[in-house]
């Protein structure tokens, strides 16, 4: 049983005999005295409660004369509610009771609310309260902020809030009371991407999604973005979305791509900066091979010599990762595949082995860039060749190289004599 069920029962009834005091103000009726009591519970039965309100001759500081300190905590299970002020002194640093001080200026009251959960398992918590006495106040705009569930709840439209705490857990939150919503939204604080940042792709279209947009009062409207290639463009302040993502528009061939988002709240009022996300490396053109050259040259080859093929390989977007050559002795039924060395810049090559007389030999070079694409030269589709013919024997040429003037020598004698 908790104490604070019959703690100070006779304080309570004087205080709140009269919930709300009006006052004459040049002909128009405000209320200077208000205050909403929350009854928190949990599903077994554990129950608390904490108030919260203004009064005219209250303060914003410890005040002995309306808040009312937290009683010791019961035995286990125990569920304990109360409002949090780090600059007050003990006890009223944890307050059953927290009344601020009532004005008339346009100024943000805040409350936090911690509840304490002791058990061996976890429960259902709900937080229900009277919106009737809160929708007299001046404020328009009064909210209960779930910090860990990021939930924000009206609590001039709504009476009720249900939430999940594990044993052991203090769970907070934030009551914020404001006249005007002047003040900007929390742009958001993570995201996650179909693409990697710094990281090529041939996928031109990049799709994002966001999380942690925060308004305290009239809560988020919507975003604002844009795709470019600058890293701190600010968005204009016109509403894209409306829900945390979006996708991007096809983007050319680049390293400098980047999304920024604005955030709105409901009251109209853009969060100055933005959330810049980059960059993203985008490459959707293939490699180009050119300049293809065979050494030694010609389409036919001493049988066993070697054959050098030589291009030029250049790529615009991610570069070159790798070159190769492939080459057939069947006509293209199976090929052999040699990787392409880069010699100097933008050459490659690679040396197909001498074969043996009659073989046809048919090449192709593909090429990939760092992004994936990849790039076939192939002769359009007709492919280079060339044919192994029989090496002529260095001997017999010697000999009919030194026999050939002889042979000259004895035609032209003969003509002589003739």
């Amino acid at each position: 049983m908790n104490l604070k069920r019959y703690l100070l029962p006779l304080l309570l009834l004087a205080m709140f005999l009269s919930t709300f005091i009006l006052i004459q103000n040049s002909a128009t009726e405000t209320i200077n005295e208000w205050t909403c009591r929350i009854d928190i519970t949990e599903t077994n039965g554990q129950y608390d409660y904490v108030i919260f309100g203004e009064n005219v001759n209250a303060t914003d500081q410890a005040d002995t004369d309306y808040d009312i300190p937290n009683p010791p905590q019961p035995p286990p299970p125990i569920l304990d509610a109360y409002f949090y002020n780090a600059d007050y002194p003990v006890p009223y640093d944890k307050l059953m009771q927290d009344i601020k001080r009532y004005t008339t200026e346009n100024v943000k009251k805040e409350w936090l609310l911690k509840i304490y959960w002791q058990n061996d398992q976890a429960a259902t918590v709900t937080l229900s309260w009277n919106n009737t006495s809160l929708q007299q106040t001046e404020y328009n705009y009064i909210t209960l902020y779930d910090i860990e569930a990021e939930n924000r709840i009206n609590m001039l439209e709504n009476s009720q809030y249900n939430f999940q705490i594990s044993p052991g857990q203090t769970r907070q939150f934030k009551i914020t009371a404001q006249t005007q919503d002047i003040e900007p939204p929390i742009n958001p604080t993570g995201w996650n991407s179909t693409h990697t940042i710094q990281e090529w792709s041939n996928k031109n279209m990049i799709s994002v999604t966001w999380w942690g947009a925060t308004d305290d009062l009239s809560g988020i409207a919507g975003y604002s973005y844009t795709w470019n290639n600058k890293s701190d463009t600010i968005p204009d302040e016109t509403i894209d979305t409306t829900e945390p993502t979006c996708t991007s528009p096809p983007l050319t061939t680049g390293s400098n791509w980047y999304l920024h988002i604005r955030t709105v709240d409901k009251a109209g009022n853009w969060n100055p900066n933005a959330l810049h996300i980059g960059p993203f490396y985008i490459d959707t053109d293939k490699p180009t091979i050119t300049e293809v050259v065979q050494d030694p040259p010609g389409q036919e080859i001493p049988e066993h010599e070697n054959v050098t093929v030589i291009a030029t390989i250049t790529d615009k977007g991610s570069g070159i990762l790798n070159a190769t050559l492939y080459y057939s002795t069947n006509n293209g039924t199976t090929w052999t595949p040699l990787n392409m060395t880069k010699t100097t810049h933008n050459i490659y090559q690679a040396t197909i082995p001498g074969y043996e007389n009659c073989t046809w030999i048919t090449y192709k070079i593909v090429a990939y860039d760092n992004a994936g694409n990849q790039a076939s030269e192939d002769n359009s589709g007709l492919y280079y060749t060339y044919h192994v013919i029989p090496e002529i024997p260095s001997i017999p040429i010697l000999l009919l190289e030194l026999l050939l003037p002889v042979i000259l020598l004895n035609i032209t004698k003969r003509k002589t004599e003739k």
